[in-house]
């Protein structure tokens, strides 16, 4: 339904699939509370291998991985991006292409009709000629209501991206 919804919204560079390595539960919800809103980042690299040994298998068509960036004002607070440091072992990534345009209140502060009905665009490419024909691959901590990933593939899509897929640690 996501999917459908997307085309409907004319999200024509959608995205060709996302792919979630876990359910979103309470598990999860404790671990990426430690690892993004606690600074623990050794938390999060536990994930490192996994991410790596499954863009290796399962993306071997991708020509850039290309971590989802938050605003300056996010980073500044945090001081890493959890996708970032996802990508340590994945040489092909892509960190500075994707910009993001405006700092929001948390996107988990937001319920699923706020996040679905923005229209505010989220991201623009810094270089175009960087992925113009490349099979891009974008990297997220949670797949919610796809309004992330699919706003970063459409402004990928439109600066000459060939293809683009998302893989998330987790999905509710």
């Amino acid at each position: 339904m996501d999917c459908q919804r997307w085309v409907e919204k004319s999200f024509l560079n959608g995205l060709v699939h996302n792919r979630s390595l876990f359910e979103y539960n309470d598990f999860m919800k404790h671990v990426l509370t430690l690892y993004k809103y606690r600074g623990d980042a050794e938390v999060g690299r536990a994930f490192n291998s996994m991410f790596s040994k499954t863009i290796t298998k399962s993306y071997k068509c991708i020509d850039f991985v290309i971590p989802i960036p938050l605003s300056i004002e996010r980073l500044y607070d945090r001081g890493f991006n959890q996708c970032d440091l996802w990508l340590e072992k994945v040489p092909n990534r892509l960190s500075n292409c994707l910009v993001r345009i405006h700092h929001e209140e948390k996107q988990s502060k937001k319920t699923r009709q706020e996040r679905i009905n923005r229209s505010v665009k989220m991201f623009r490419v810094s270089n175009d000629d960087l992925i113009k024909g490349k099979t891009l691959l974008i990297l997220d901590d949670l797949y919610t209501t796809g309004t992330t990933a699919y706003q970063a593939a459409d402004a990928l899509g439109k600066s000459g991206a060939k293809a683009v897929y998302s893989l998330t640690l987790c999905r509710s």
